[in-house]
């Protein structure tokens, strides 16, 4: 988890470009891949967290509200998508 922005080190964001773009999507990819076993086990607390929460539909959208960033990444709302 230290390396995860390590992708970005060659590249600088205030010169993004159309001919930078290519190195920013390919760093951008690297951090995905690189963050991706972290997202997976995170998927699994909020998974059972949820779980937790079935009967109480006021305290299962507060949940969904306090994770709501977490919840918005491609990763984990592939992970989550039948506690929705």
């Amino acid at each position: 988890m230290n390396d995860a922005f390590a992708a970005f080190a060659n590249v600088n964001p205030i010169q993004y470009n159309p001919y930078t773009q290519p190195l920013w999507a390919a760093a951008v990819a690297q951090f995905d891949r690189t963050v991706a076993p972290a997202e997976q086990r995170i998927a699994g607390k909020l998974r059972s967290q949820i779980r937790g929460l079935e009967g109480n539909s006021q305290q299962l959208l507060r949940e969904f509200e306090r994770y709501r960033e977490l919840i918005r990444r491609p990763s984990l709302a592939k992970e989550l998508m039948t506690e929705r």
